[in-house]
């Protein structure tokens, strides 16, 4: 294919046409199957609603396994707290029981100290 010359191709920085002029394509120029212009080809008004639907829809979905994952996330947290609050709680009650029982324990050496004290003193 040869390029046409010069002055023969129209410039397409302009929309001006000269009168008398033929400037409408009556033919659909084919390409071959390398062409970037077959590869690409225009779509009409059809294709562009039905790749924006696709687009929403595929959109929807992902809207849709975000927020069921949040949701789960969300649940999860619950569990977690509910499960350390448990846990503090159970972690304070023993905490009183070894603090009873150390004190008890304390008061019982000391008691037994004053009493070995006292009997070792009229041994003697």
């Amino acid at each position: 294919m040869d390029r046409p010359r010069l002055g023969d191709r129209q410039r397409s920085n302009t929309i001006i046409v000269p009168k008398g002029r033929d400037v409408v394509q009556t033919e659909r120029p084919q390409y071959p199957p390398t062409d970037a212009r077959a590869m690409s080809p225009r779509r009409n008004s059809h294709d562009i609603e039905r790749l924006e639907r696709d687009v929403r829809q595929s959109l929807k979905e992902q809207a849709r396994n975000l927020q069921s994952s949040l949701a789960a996330l969300a649940e999860k947290i619950d569990e977690v707290k509910n499960d350390h609050d448990k846990l503090e709680n159970e972690n304070r009650f023993l905490q009183d029981y070894i603090g009873g029982l150390t004190r008890t324990m304390s008061r019982d050496n000391l008691g037994r100290s004053d009493r070995s004290a006292s009997t070792r003193k009229g041994k003697r």
